[in-house]
Order: C-alpha cells, then structure tokens, then sequence
C-alpha cells in the first residue's frame, strides 16, 4: 500500500461519540471537503463489515463516482474503508485513543485523539509520481480541515448537549 496522507487531531469528546458520528459515512459529507454526495446502499448497520455507501467527490475538479465498502470495524478504536476508485483503490482508516484513560483527570473530562489516513491499493500508482503528488497535497490539506471541522462539529455539540 502507498500511504497518501496522515493527520490526527485531538477531540474534546467521548471516543464513542467520535468514533460513531467519524464512522457513519453519510455524516462524511459534513465534514470532509470535497464530497459531493455519500448515501448508504445496502441496509447493513454502519459498524457491519461489508456496509456499503456510494460516494460522488470531486478529484482535480471533475466528479467521481465510487463505492466504498467496510473492511475493518472495531468499535471504538479502529475503522477501514476500502474503495474501487479505478486508478487509486483508496483505503481510508481512522484509529480513535482515549487519551485520558487511566490519568487523574477531572470529573467527566475526556478526549479522543482520532488519527486519519488514506493508502492508495494499486500498485500502479508509485510509477505517476506526478499524480501521486496531487493526491498527497491535495488529501493532506483536505485531512488537515476535515479534522479540524470534525472537531468543530463534535465540540460545539458536547457544550450544547451541557447547556
């Protein structure tokens, strides 16, 4: 596999919450730039291995269109997405720590580091080192703002929740 892009970000939030609002892939859409559209399309729950969603995004300003499928599933510490992109066959995982287990830490305090990465599974890739490049730089910005939105969206709802 040929590692795209790596990024993690630390979340304010119950590891369980994170990892269920980051695996739910219809909520993908919410917080990952450059997805159009992602709908389930087969009646599996989000943590059954073999769950699909069609997926539209955007690569280099065109719309792709693919299927991505759940590998992995471990709830809730890791999730692998596998996907039939002709040309790139993505692999997104998303590995969630509590970073406060087992640390003296205040009353209902806790955190999630949430780590994201996307491989490339064809092989073919690592000979177009230009389009290898694009799809670094491009999956890196986008991880990095994705997670931050994450974020964002997961913190905003805890002081909700608290008020």
């Amino acid at each position: 596999m040929i590692l795209l892009t790596s990024a993690s970000i630390s979340i304010n939030q119950n590891p369980h919450k994170v990892f269920d609002f980051a695996t739910n892939m219809e909520n993908y859409a919410d917080w990952f730039e450059g997805i159009i559209n992602i709908a389930s399309s087969n009646t599996l729950s989000q943590f059954s291995l073999g769950k699909c969603y069609q997926e539209t995004l955007v690569i280099n300003g065109e719309e792709q269109q693919l299927t991505i499928k759940v590998n992995q599933c471990l709830r809730p510490q890791l999730f692998i997405t596998k996907g039939d992109l002709a040309g790139i066959l993505p692999q997104m995982t998303m590995k969630f720590t509590d970073i406060n287990r087992g640390l003296e830490t205040e009353p209902n305090t806790t955190s999630t580091l949430m780590e994201l990465s996307y491989h490339s599974r064809e092989p073919s890739l690592e000979s177009n080192q230009a389009m290898l490049d694009f799809l670094r730089q491009n999956l890196s910005q986008r991880a990095e703002a994705g997670l931050k939105k994450l974020k964002g969206l997961l913190e905003e709802t805890e002081k909700e929740f608290n008020h």
